[in-house]
């Protein structure tokens, strides 16, 4: 049996700081702590893994459809660390298999011309972003318990960037995110949708 999953995104660029909503929130039963160690990984580590093999510092083997599958879980196949307007992507997954899902995060850089590394941007740059994740119409992540799914971590060894084509920037350093890892959903159509307002002023 096949579990196919819908994302739906819509993500709107701001410029200014906004008011937390959503004051409660569902939790799907299968979005996992962050600090679990189910699957072999914690939140951090799966996302450190996850933006490796997005940036192709990693190669990792793949299911029958396609999809990159580390113990069983399946990295989502469409970055969301970069800001967009708008997606949506179809991805089927085989029964049994989980999924880890960035939803979205900021990375930083060292240089090659002198510039000072970057270092993380506060906290409040993230806690002044609007932010829902569905899962089937069922809130799992908003502005009530985002930063519980929030992880920082420096890239050891960082990630280098191909030069010249990314030049003055050496490689990725650190990143800052939300993501989840979910446990398998069962056969058939879901749908997991995420909407933010998202306004990063500057990385230092």
């Amino acid at each position: 049996m096949k579990t196919q999953l819908i994302k739906s995104v819509k993500i709107l660029a701001v410029t200014g700081a906004l008011a937390v909503l959503c004051p409660t929130y569902n939790v799907s039963a299968g979005v996992l702590p962050p600090e679990s160690h189910a699957y072999g990984r914690t939140l951090a580590q799966w996302n450190d893994l996850y933006t490796r093999w997005a940036f192709g510092d990693v190669t990792l083997p793949t299911d029958a459809n396609g999809n990159a599958v580390v113990n069983d879980v399946v990295l989502w196949p469409t970055p969301l660390l970069l800001i967009q307007s708008s997606g949506h992507s179809d991805v089927t997954i085989n029964s049994g298999e989980a999924f880890m899902m960035p939803v979205y995060g900021w990375l930083g850089t060292s240089y090659l011309d002198g510039t000072p590394d970057d270092t993380y941007l506060r906290l409040t740059d993230f806690i002044h972003n609007s932010l829902t994740v569905k899962i089937d119409g069922v809130t799992v992540i908003n502005n009530a318990n985002k930063l519980n799914f929030f992880t920082e971590f420096h890239f050891r060894p960082q990630i280098p960037l191909p030069q010249p084509d990314f030049y003055p920037f050496n490689g990725i350093i650190y990143e800052q995110s939300i993501g989840f890892v979910h446990t398998p959903l069962t056969p058939g159509k879901h749908q997991i949708s995420v909407d933010a307002s998202i306004y990063f002023p500057d990385s230092n």
